[in-house]
Formats: C-alpha cells, sequence, structure tokens
C-alpha cells in the first residue's frame, strides 16, 4: 500500500449550521498507480 486514508472526515461549521465535505471517506492507491482528485473548491479534497 502506497497511500490509504481511512474513514477521513472534513467538516466545516459546527452544530446545526455543521456541514460535512467528507464523512468517513476511505481511499488506497497502490505504488505505480495514477490518481487524480477532482471536485470544486470545499468539496473536501484532501492535501498530501
Amino acid at each position: 500500500m502506497f497511500i490509504k486514508l481511512k474513514n477521513a472526515v472534513k467538516q466545516y461549521g459546527q452544530g446545526e449550521a455543521a456541514v460535512f465535505a467528507l464523512d468517513e471517506a476511505s481511499f488506497e492507491l497502490e505504488e505505480g498507480k495514477i490518481c487524480v482528485i477532482l471536485g470544486p473548491s470545499g468539496s473536501g479534497k484532501v492535501h498530501f
């Protein structure tokens, strides 16, 4: 396993105004593979 993201959560705001861009998202990438993660600003893309 080269990169593994497990149960990632990205939350904006708190309480009733909370918005979850990611809610327990998981992702695995094997060594030698290429992956592109696309999405609008604020959609919860993770920076490595």
